[in-house]
């Protein structure tokens, strides 16, 4: 009775230790992995009040920024508007998440969902920024 006590018992070893590699193997691959934003990315075009509202950014940036270029305005970006929309899209849809990297994106969060959607990987860097323009002659 003893014999067969002990081999019952020693039956679940082999499998307990094969759960316990399998469970370990699989928290072991979800850190290694990287995470990547789950927000898709959606195509967006400018309405007109977008492409005036630039109109008078750049405006602007020419008066008072020292050393813009006027011939050199900024543009749209479609691929950086569809990792824009693509992420008001998964906040808007999941209600009760906020934050930048609500949707899982990796570090700066922002750039993540840009390359992701076909930024260039070189210039999709940096974080948040402002800027301040001290003039006393404009804003």
């Amino acid at each position: 009775m003893q014999i067969r006590r002990a081999m019952t018992r020693n039956r679940w070893i082999p499998g307990g230790i094969g759960l316990a590699l399998f469970i370990a193997t699989g928290l072991f691959v979800v850190r290694v992995l990287p995470a990547s934003a789950i927000a898709p990315c959606v195509a967006h075009a400018n309405s007109g009040e977008e492409q005036e509202w630039l109109q008078l950014h750049n405006t602007w940036r020419n008066q008072y920024i020292p050393g813009s270029d006027p011939s050199n305005p900024l543009v749209v970006s479609s691929t950086l508007n569809a990792a824009a929309a693509g992420y008001a899209t998964y906040l808007a849809d999941h209600a009760g998440t906020a934050g930048h990297s609500a949707d899982g994106a990796e570090s700066p969060p922002w750039s993540t969902r840009a390359r992701l959607c076909g930024y260039p990987a070189g210039v999709a860097v940096g974080g948040e920024m402002i800027s301040l323009v001290t003039n006393p002659t404009g804003p």
